[in-house]
């Protein structure tokens, strides 16, 4: 008798586990800051999830509606030439490495798409429309790295810089007014019990200030941001006075920064920051760029000097895959438009009453992978 050939059997592993997210929205509202958050249980699933889940904001504010997840997506970027005045210059990023290659699309001056963010380095895509303009990028570049954080008041031709002080009201002659600096935050997040900003960390990630201004017998109060000067609020009852912030880098040390800058719709120069140490260079079109401390080098494959950036999220079974909600958010009297937000990732959404942020992270705080 022939013996039976011994079969081990696997157990059934059952359904996946449900893995709870934080979805949170904020913003800068003129009263003070706004927040609302969800939390989702998503279970993961090789097919897309239909949802319809709110997320309700204070009104005046649009309330963003969860409409799709995938668990494992990966974005596909479509760029069609636009006519002139009708888009914004767009670059294709390479970054190749001894086991991987990485490549997005880079929309110039939009504050969402216009920057990439790597272990190994640290990428902004900026344009500008004269020589004047890019020799002024270029001193704003260079001063990243200093050390004293300073707030500029402007109206028309009349400007003062003064250096950052908490708590101290400041007399200005040219333009003539008064500024306070009531609270300072390098780190700003708005804490999802309270609504209230707090400060995340010392090192100057989002770094914003609450100011009073006195001018012409009125007092305004605004929020100003270093980095996303698009979520500045308040300016209603002084408007003819701009505030702007500088804040020094978090990024002095060994990873490097760089701006790619396309001056007149010409294909983008690089500039480098590496420690205190500031270079520019033209590099052409598929150009490799060796980048510092690291075995990878990056490139400009593609320029388009007008252009418009679609982005849809997919399913993949690739090792970049990572979960992705799709969002709705509908302004008033108006089709609702679609946005797409990856785990771990912030999106800023524009909207009539002003910037708004979301957010989607895992609640366990657990490691979100990613590009190199």
């Amino acid at each position: 008798m022939q013996a039976a050939s011994a079969q081990t059997s696997k157990p059934d592993p059952g359904p996946a586990a449900a893995i709870q997210y934080r979805f949170l929205c904020q913003a800068q509202g003129t009263s003070g800051p706004v927040v609302a958050e969800r939390v989702l249980d998503l279970t993961p699933s090789m097919e897309p999830v239909e949802l319809d889940v709110g997320v309700t904001m204070p009104s005046p504010w649009p309330s963003p509606r969860i409409t799709r997840y995938l668990s494992q997506a990966v974005v596909t970027q479509l760029v069609v030439p636009a006519g002139e005045g009708d888009g914004r210059a767009a670059a294709l990023l390479v970054l190749e490495g001894p086991k991987q290659t990485y490549e997005r699309w880079l929309l110039a001056d939009d504050p969402t798409r216009n920057r990439l963010v790597s272990l190994i380095g640290f990428w902004r895509f900026m344009a500008v429309a004269d020589a004047a303009q890019r020799y002024e990028l270029l001193r704003q570049f260079t001063r990243e790295s200093d050390l004293h954080p300073s707030l500029t008041v402007r109206r028309g031709d009349a400007v003062t810089e003064a250096p950052l002080m908490v708590g101290r009201t400041r007399e200005l002659a040219e333009p003539k007014c008064r500024i306070k600096v009531v609270e300072v935050y390098p780190h700003l997040v708005l804490d999802p019990d309270t609504g209230r900003p707090k400060n995340l960390s010392d090192e100057p990630v989002n770094p914003a200030i609450r100011v009073e201004l006195h001018a012409e017998g009125k007092m305004d109060e605004r929020w100003v941001f270093a980095r996303h000067p698009e979520m500045n609020t308040g300016g209603t009852a002084l408007p003819q006075f701009e505030v702007t912030l500088f804040y020094p880098s978090a990024r002095v040390g060994t990873t490097p920064d760089y701006v790619l800058v396309s001056v007149a719709g010409s294909a983008p120069e690089v500039f480098q920051r590496l420690g205190r140490t500031i270079t520019t260079q033209q590099a052409a079109l598929d150009e490799k760029v060796p980048i510092p401390e690291s075995k990878y080098t990056f490139r400009v494959s593609r320029f388009v000097p007008a252009a418009r950036l679609h982005e849809e999220y997919q399913m993949s079974l690739s090792a970049d895959a990572r979960p992705a909600l799709r969002l709705e958010v509908a302004p008033p009297g108006a089709a609702p438009i679609p946005i797409w937000i990856e785990l771990g990732k912030e999106r800023v959404i524009t909207t009539a009453q002003g910037a708004m942020t979301v957010e989607f992270n895992r609640t366990d705080a657990a490691s979100q992978g990613g590009h190199p």
